[in-house]
């Protein structure tokens, strides 16, 4: 299981992290593009645009199928950051304090 942290990425700084995934499976299977795009579903030049981590034309939605694809559990979870909560203990403490 590997887990990584989305925090402070925008959509590309997104897609680009997925794209280093499945580029990863790729490589660690040893996978030619004709076979990746096999299993993927797509034509071989999608995979050497993947290979080439060109996010243009790759939703966050579509890289995510694929990592399904290549038989990869996702799993999302949200938290809120330690400023938000510090904020909400000081103004609970300050409510009870009064």
């Amino acid at each position: 299981m590997e887990i990584i942290s989305l925090n402070n990425l925008d959509s590309a700084g997104i897609k680009t992290k997925l794209l280093y995934i499945i580029n990863k499976i790729i490589e660690k299977n040893a996978w030619t593009q004709a076979f990746a795009a096999e299993k993927l579903g797509i034509d071989q030049p999608k995979v050497s645009q993947i290979k080439n981590s060109k996010i243009d034309g790759f939703s966050l939605e579509r890289l995510l199928g694929f990592l399904k694809k290549l038989d990869h559990e996702i799993t999302i979870t949200m938290t809120e950051s330690q400023e938000i909560k510090s904020e909400a203990e000081k103004v609970k403490h300050e409510v009870e304090s009064q």
